[in-house]
C-alpha cells in the first residue's frame, strides 16, 4: 500500500500536474481546500485512490461505475447464467417456502429422465 505523499504523487502522475492547485482543478475542485484537508487527516477519498489503482493495473475504465478486476478466475455479470433469471429466482423462491427433500428428489429424477433421453 502506498503511504500519503505516494498516493498523492501517483494523483499528480495519472491528471498530468505538479502541484495541488492543479490537481485540484482536475478534480472539479475551486479550490485546493479539500487537498489542504486531505493532507490534514493524511488521506485520500477512496474514490480518487480507485484512479491510481486502476491505472497501476492497466485498466481500462470507460464511463462511470466501472469496475477493476485483476487476478485469475475472475467472473462478473452472468448474463447466461439461468440462475439469474426471474423464472428461476420465481423458482427458488417458491422451493424455499414450500419444497422439501422430497420435493427436491422429484425434480432431481426428473431431470436426471430428461438428461437420459438427451
Amino acid at each position: 500500500m502506498l503511504n500519503f505523499d505516494e498516493q498523492i504523487k501517483a494523483l499528480y502522475d495519472y491528471y498530468g500536474v505538479s502541484n495541488d492547485n492543479q490537481l485540484s482543478k482536475k478534480l472539479g475542485y475551486t479550490s485546493n481546500s479539500a487537498l489542504v484537508d486531505w493532507r490534514k487527516k493524511q488521506k485520500i477519498p477512496a474514490k480518487y485512490l480507485l484512479n491510481i489503482s486502476m491505472n497501476r493495473a492497466g485498466a481500462i475504465a470507460i464511463g462511470s461505475q466501472n469496475i477493476a478486476i485483476n487476478g485469475d478466475n475472475n467472473a462478473l455479470n452472468h448474463q447466461n447464467d439461468i440462475t439469474n433469471t426471474p423464472k428461476f429466482k420465481e423458482f427458488l423462491e417458491l422451493f424455499t417456502k414450500y419444497g422439501n427433500d422430497a420435493t427436491l428428489d422429484g425434480f432431481i429424477k426428473k431431470l436426471n429422465a430428461l438428461k437420459e433421453i438427451s
